[in-house]
């Protein structure tokens, strides 16, 4: 359940972190 958790929020962290280094 745990990791289910941390499906989304570590998803939407590398979608950020992919985001800003594609617009830098």
């Amino acid at each position: 359940m745990g990791m289910m958790i941390f499906s989304p929020a570590r998803s939407l962290e590398m979608l950020c972190t992919a985001y800003q280094g594609h617009r830098v």
